[in-house]
């Protein structure tokens, strides 16, 4: 290393020549919990030095599952 240089930990998929890549999305899908067309859904898949392989599917509400936004329960004690 030369004078200057700073050392970076190389990052293991990179290491084992593997990329982990998003695949089509659908949009507006029905979200059973807040009752309204606002699901994305979308394909992960592995690119490996053998090929492309599927390695799952992704679900996320835009209303559920917004971190900036968190939902609070709305009737507290429900059921008891």
């Amino acid at each position: 290393m030369r004078h200057g240089e700073r050392h970076m930990e190389q990052d293991p998929a990179v290491e084992a020549g593997v990329t982990l890549v998003a695949g089509a999305v659908t949009t507006a899908l029905w979200c059973p919990v807040c009752k309204a067309f606002t699901v994305l859904d979308g394909e992960i898949w592995l690119l490996a030095p053998g090929g492309l392989v599927k390695v799952g599917t992704w679900q996320w509400c835009e209303v559920c599952d917004d971190p900036a936004a968190p939902t609070t329960e709305r009737r507290t004690g429900h059921g008891q």
